[in-house]
């Protein structure tokens, strides 16, 4: 009841804006909330650098953004006039304690001796999260070009098929550069 007689107290121009105040606050909590912030599921910047002439791999990063409901990438493919196939790979770091002795001529000290080495693995599947986002890039998942038919040259553009569970089969144009797109 007390609040109806403060209301009433105050003057016409006062009301006006006390009420103006409280459509903006509540449209402000309206739009920081709901499913319409989220960002869309979709794939994007994709790229691959240029390779040698006696190159008959290369990798393609990109970026796969999950939505609000998330999807898990089951494969990759590509024209046979660009690759015998395309491979879901991730390159993985680990420590290792093995010691190699030294081969024909090489100094014992570029043996590994127990610091990170990179190796890299096939991987059937990458899981991409709703609300996240999953980077394709050098030192981590990537899809691997095997059996190159003609050098990747910078300016090129390439087509690659991704298949998601839920969102089937996505083609993607991968740009050939030495960078990634902006």
């Amino acid at each position: 009841m007390r609040w109806k007689w403060i209301w009433a107290a105050r003057p016409p121009r006062a009301r006006i804006g006390l009420g103006i105040m409280a459509v903006v606050v509540g449209l402000l909590g309206v739009a920081g909330c709901g499913s319409g912030s989220a960002t869309p599921f979709g794939v994007s910047k994709a790229w691959a650098r240029p390779t040698a002439a006696s190159q008959t791999t290369a990798a393609v990063y990109l970026r796969i953004d999950g939505g609000p409901d998330g999807d898990t990438l089951t494969g990759a493919s590509i024209g046979a006039d660009v690759a015998a196939s395309a491979e879901l790979h991730q390159t993985v770091s680990s420590a290792s304690t093995t010691t190699m002795a030294p081969m024909g001529g090489m100094d014992p000290s570029d043996m590994n001796s127990g610091d990170d080495m990179s190796t890299m693995k096939a991987v059937t599947k990458v899981d991409i999260g709703a609300g996240k986002t999953v980077r394709f890039e050098p030192g981590g998942y990537h899809v691997m070009l095997v059996g190159l038919v003609h050098p990747l040259r910078a300016g090129q553009h390439l087509t690659l098929t991704l298949r998601f569970t839920t969102h089937g089969a996505k083609t993607v144009e991968v740009t050939v550069g030495d960078a990634a797109p902006a």
